[in-house]
C-alpha cells in the first residue's frame, strides 16, 4: 500500500499491492475485504490494459471464492485470449467457471489447458507440465460430473489412469 501511494502512477506498484492482499487475505474472513479490495485496484487495470496477462490473472485469484466469483467472470473469459499458448493460462478462468456453475466453460477451458500440458510434457523435465495436465483434467472430471456427462467423466478418470509415470522424477 505505502509502494503505491508512493508511486499512485505506477501500473505495477499498483498490481503488486492488489496482488499483495490477495495472498495476505486471511482464509477466515467470510466478508472478503482483501478480495475486495484487490478487484477495486485490478479492475481499472484491466480496463486501461486489457492484454495483461497479470491482472487478468490476479484478478482470477482475487474472486475465487463464492461471494465474489461474478465479479471474476470478465478476467476469466479475457485470460485465455491472452495468453493462448499457456496451459495455466487456458486452466485459471476455470476457477471462476466453477465457482459459477458454467460447466461448458469449465469444460472448454479445461479441455484446452490439458491439451496443452500434454503437448508440453515431452520438454518438461520437472513435472510441472504432468502438473497442468492433471490439475486441468481433475477440474475437467469436475465440471462433466456436475453437467451429468457421465461417460466424459468416466473417459477422463481413464486417461487419468492410464497415464505413464513422469521419468527423471522421484
Amino acid at each position: 500500500a505505502a509502494l503505491q501511494a508512493a508511486y499512485p502512477d505506477d501500473t505495477e506498484a499498483a498490481i503488486f499491492h492488489a496482488l499483495s492482499l490477495s495472498i495476505t487475505a486471511a482464509k477466515t474472513d467470510r466478508t472478503f475485504a482483501n478480495q475486495k479490495k484487490c478487484g477495486e485496484i485490478l479492475e481499472p487495470v484491466l480496463h486501461r490494459l486489457p492484454n495483461h496477462p497479470g491482472v487478468a490473472h490476479y484478478l482470477i485469484h482475487c474472486y475465487d471464492n463464492p461471494v465474489l466469483a461474478e465479479s471474476g467472470l470478465q478476467a476469466a473469459r479475457t485470460y485465455a485470449r491472452i495468453a493462448p499458448a499457456s496451459a495455466h493460462a487456458n486452466h485459471m478462468p476455470s476457477h471462476i467457471f466453477t465457482r459459477v456453475g458454467s460447466w461448458q466453460e469449465s469444460i472448454d477451458s479445461n479441455r484446452r489447458s490439458a491439451a496443452l500440458a500434454a503437448a508440453a510434457e515431452p520438454e518438461s523435465h520437472n513435472g510441472e507440465a504432468r502438473d497442468q495436465r492433471l490439475h486441468a483434467m481433475d477440474y475437467l472430471e469436475y465440471a462433466y460430473l456436475q453437467s451429468g456427462q457421465m461417460k466424459q467423466a468416466q473417459a477422463v478418470l481413464d486417461q487419468m489412469n492410464s497415464l505413464s509415470p513422469v521419468s527423471g522424477l522421484t
